[in-house]
């Protein structure tokens, strides 16, 4: 019985088996690329593996593969590829067949290539690009290449077939400087005629007669220059460029010395310059070139002209003088070596002594003024004169003096005119006052005994007249006058009166005239008064309560003076010369 049920469970065993068993079927075609390993029948969960022959045709651009499918379903199988192809089986049959599946390829691109797509197969027949535009670096597209094959690109960018390389791929930009055009007007030089923008261009602009250059322009914009140089960087404009000038007319400057004047300071080619130098003659100098840019022109007196045009530039005005050569003309006995001389010399000369002759010197003359001399020799500083000069020795003989009796010393017999002269007089007796002379002119005194003057230009005689004081009566009273005033006051106050000093009697112009009251009581001098009469009898001055020294200035002229205390006046008189 266990037997018989033993070989059953075999035997259904054995029916289960076969009933789970599928079939792998490959292809008919596919038979002979084909390799199964372990059989056609495999049961669900097992492994099928097989492997592909060397045999199988290739397809371009495509992957050899195996497509396992449910005879059933039709679902597809995964298989998988390590050394050999499998699957794990279905409960179902399997078909099984070779097949070709596009192979897929990598593309790259480079920092300046964009592509949205990765990766592609043989089947991706437009696959689109795109380049930067690198034109503001100032480079151009020169071409897009995979490998060695150049890509159509317009625009900046383009597409390609992966069928037309069947490989990973990497696409890559190559760039190239741009030579941008230069054109410029005729009033440019430039040796360039196109530049990369790594480039700087330089050129020059073109003078023009009677005009500066105003403005540069490259494309219509202003740019700086110098000395008709100019440069620009490429860079900065990486376009075409065109390069003009302009014009306005020229302003030139003239400049002048401390010495010029100009009627312009700034003119145009076609301006006629005038030019006035300065008259030195004043100084000693006169005018020997008047220089323009350092070249002597021709002037008339201190004047010239010339026009711009000339020279077309800024000019610069100069002048040069030269001393002025004067002439030294000497009289008789003047001894010079120099016939001329200019302002800056000293002249040095001699006069002749004629002493010994009884000819004195009396002065010595430049150009009719005296001029000072010691020992006969003198010098004359041309810048004092600024002109021709003659010197002129004057001469003059010794003149005599003579006296009376009353003169008791003197200092000259002779003398030459204005040597001054010394003397003493005889004092006068009490009640006399003495009149000294000289040919007829009287001389005052301080002391009424030394007496001086300059002497005549002739022979002199001095004399001296005593004449006795005269004390003029009062005039009439008042009726309120004290007379009662005791004698003795009286005789008092005529004494001091009779004191009166006028010094010096014959002065100078604008000298100091003293009027002295000598011994005077200071009781004597309250309500006292002198008073200043000319030649007329005109009142000019009077001075109200005088003091023992009382001091005036008087123009020249004659003069007499009266001084009146109480009752009592006295007279006197003294004379100013020029």
């Amino acid at each position: 019985m266990n037997r018989v049920l033993l070989i059953i469970i075999v035997l259904l065993g054995i029916f289960t088996s076969r009933a789970n068993a599928y079939q792998v079927f490959v292809k008919d075609s596919d038979q002979q690329y084909l390799t199964l390993e372990n059989g056609k029948e495999y049961t669900a969960g097992k492994t099928v593996s097989f492997k592909i022959l060397q045999n199988v045709p290739e397809k371009t651009g495509y992957t050899i593969g195996i497509l396992a499918v449910k005879k059933t379903t039709q679902e597809t199988i995964e298989v998988t590829k390590k050394t050999n192809y499998s699957f794990v089986m279905p409960e179902d049959d399997v078909d099984v067949s070779i097949i070709y599946t596009p192979t897929i390829y990598t593309i790259k691109t480079d920092e300046y290539v964009k592509c949205n797509i990765e990766t592609a197969t043989i089947e991706n027949n437009h696959i689109p690009f795109t380049v930067t535009n690198r034109e503001n670096e100032g480079y151009e597209l020169t071409a897009v290449k995979i490998g060695t094959t150049k890509l159509e690109c317009q625009q900046y960018s383009g597409y390609f077939s992966m069928a037309d390389f069947l490989k990973n791929v990497t696409l890559k930009s190559t760039y190239a400087l741009i030579k941008y055009d230069i054109t410029t007007d005729d009033n440019i030089t430039c040796k360039k005629k196109s530049a990369t923008a790594q480039e700087t261009v330089s050129f020059t602009i073109k003078n023009k007669t009677g005009c500066t250059i105003k403005c540069v322009k490259i494309n219509d914009t202003p740019i700086s220059f110098e000395n008709n140089q100019a440069s620009f960087a490429m860079s900065d404009y990486k376009c075409k460029v065109h390069i003009t000038a302009e014009y306005e007319e020229a302003k030139y400057t003239i400049t002048t010395d401390n010495r010029t004047t100009s009627n312009l300071t700034e003119a145009s080619l076609n301006d006629l310059i005038k030019i006035y130098a300065s008259d030195l003659t004043s100084s000693g100098y006169e005018l020997d070139k008047i220089l323009v840019n350092g070249k002597s022109i021709t002037f008339y007196k201190y004047f010239c002209n010339f026009l711009m045009s000339d020279y077309k530039s800024d000019v610069e005005i100069t002048t040069q003088y030269k001393p002025i050569s004067y002439k030294i003309i000497t009289g008789k006995y003047v001894n010079c070596e120099q016939n001329s001389a200019t302002a800056n010399d000293i002249v040095n000369f001699t006069v002749d002594n004629l002493s010994e002759d009884e000819i004195f010197l009396e002065k010595v003359l430049v150009n009719g003024k005296q001029v000072v001399i010691k020992d006969f020799a003198g010098s004359v500083k041309m810048s004092d004169y600024i002109s021709d000069i003659t010197i002129e020795a004057v001469y003059s003989k010794y003149h005599s003096i003579k006296t009376d009796n009353n003169i008791t010393e003197i200092s000259h017999t002779t003398a030459q005119k204005d040597e001054q002269i010394q003397f003493k007089i005889n004092p006068a007796n009490n009640g006399y006052e003495p009149f000294v002379y000289v040919n007829s002119r009287r001389l005052f005194s301080p002391d009424s005994i030394n007496y001086t003057f300059s002497m005549f230009d002739n022979d002199v005689d001095i004399y001296v007249d005593y004449q006795e004081i005269v004390v003029e009566e009062p005039e009439p009273q008042e009726d309120n006058q004290d007379e009662s005033e005791p004698e003795v006051i009286k005789k008092n106050r005529q004494k001091a009166i009779n004191k009166i000093k006028v010094y010096p009697s014959l002065a100078k112009e604008g000298e100091i005239i003293t009027i002295s009251l000598e011994n005077v009581d200071s009781e004597y001098f309250a309500n006292s008064k002198i008073i200043i009469f000319d030649i007329l009898g005109k009142s000019i001055k009077t001075i109200d309560n005088p003091q023992e020294i009382s001091k005036i200035i008087m123009p020249k002229g004659l003069y007499k003076g009266v001084f009146i205390s109480g009752d009592k006046k006295i007279r006197f008189d003294f004379a100013i010369l020029k």
